[in-house]
């Protein structure tokens, strides 16, 4: 009987512990558009995956140049995030995700190569959110925090931004 009551405890004690995960929800750009970096970028190139796997670029990503053509939003003086503003005509160091970080497995079917990156020189809009111990920025939920710098995606952005 005493078996009984410590066994119905220690799972009491499991279930009270046990935290359910809840779905991420669905991005947006006017939720990116709250990024406290906010540029319309040049990809440059981006740094070999030398002997990493594709699991591991899968998750981590890989690192991207890219040159700042103009800044759309910056953060405000004064606030936690403007110790690190961008300039432009320099270049920006950001992880290139491949996915909008929601993923818990790889995608069996993901092979890294070239053509997965974009074309050089292309134009791009950055959601940037901060920088990592690598130096490297990280965009608005991976994937999502770019967006192709199209004349009408430039002019929504602008509009949410400002």
């Amino acid at each position: 009987m005493n078996r009984g009551i410590t066994m119905m405890a220690i799972a009491g004690a499991f279930w009270a512990n046990v935290a359910f995960a809840k779905p991420m929800p669905s991005a947006s750009v006017e939720e990116a558009a709250r990024s406290p970096h906010v540029v319309l970028a040049s990809y440059q190139d981006f740094q070999p995956a030398t002997g990493r796997s594709d699991e591991d670029i899968y998750f981590s990503g890989i690192t991207a140049t890219y040159k700042i053509e103009s800044i759309l939003k910056q953060p405000p003086k004064g606030s936690k995030d403007a110790a690190i503003l961008i300039e432009a005509g320099k270049k920006a160091d950001v992880k290139y995700i491949m996915h909008d970080l929601s993923p818990c497995l790889v995608d069996e079917t993901f092979h890294f190569s070239e053509r997965l990156m974009p074309k050089k020189g292309s134009k791009w809009i950055l959601f940037l959110q901060m920088k990592d111990t690598n130096n490297d920025w990280h965009t608005y939920r991976g994937e999502v925090g770019r967006m192709e710098a199209t004349e009408a995606n430039i002019k929504r952005v602008k509009a949410l931004v400002n």
